[in-house]
This record gives C-alpha cells, sequence and structure tokens, in this order.
C-alpha cells in the first residue's frame, strides 16, 4: 500500500515549527511559515513522483560484476585518536548537546 500524503493533509506551521526545534534551529514566524511551504511543494512533489507511470520501465543494467568482499588489515585507529580535540582511553570525548528533558 503506498500512502499519499494527499490524504494526511498540507504540514502546517507546527509542523515546520517542531522540525525546527528538532533541529535546533531558531526561526521567526515568517521563516517557519515559508518552511511549511516549502515541506508542503516536497511532499506535492513526492507524490507526482509516487504517480509517474513506471510499468514499461525495466531494470537498470548491470555496471559490472561485484567484486570480493576482502577483509583488509588496517591499522589507523590510534593515529584517528591522536587528531581527536579530545579523548578518554580510545573513546572520542564531546561536548553534550542534548539537554535532559522529555519530549511528549
Amino acid at each position: 500500500m503506498t500512502l499519499k500524503r494527499r490524504s494526511m493533509g498540507a504540514p502546517g506551521p507546527e509542523t515546520a515549527a517542531r522540525a525546527a526545534e528538532t533541529a535546533r534551529i531558531g526561526m521567526d514566524e515568517g521563516e517557519i511559515e515559508a518552511l511549511a511551504r516549502y515541506m508542503d511543494e516536497l511532499l506535492d512533489f513526492a507524490d507526482r513522483l509516487a504517480d509517474a507511470p513506471t510499468g514499461e520501465i525495466g531494470d537498470a543494467p548491470s555496471s559490472g560484476e561485484a567484486r570480493e568482499d576482502v577483509v583488509i588489515p588496517s591499522d589507523v585507529r590510534s593515529s584517528v585518536l591522536e587528531a581527536a580535540h579530545s579523548r578518554r582511553d580510545s573513546f572520542f570525548v564531546v561536548p553534550r548537546i542534548l539537554d535532559e528533558r522529555e519530549d511528549s
């Protein structure tokens, strides 16, 4: 079953504001309205793609044979860790960017 966006309605400013908040992007009311319109246009385009007749289109020709999957030993761990801004043992240490609140 293909889910059509038309049955779900257009994304409104609330959806756009939530997307901006999730991405931690500060947007004013005008930018949120513009994002909501853009999201609506994007979903319309996805619907048009889903409706495109593809019944007569065959599989793409193979571009060649797949290579054998071979494990190649690599010892880059120490050089990668040396390049880290901050590390503890064999782990990168990064600043916390997410808060402790629970979203509903």
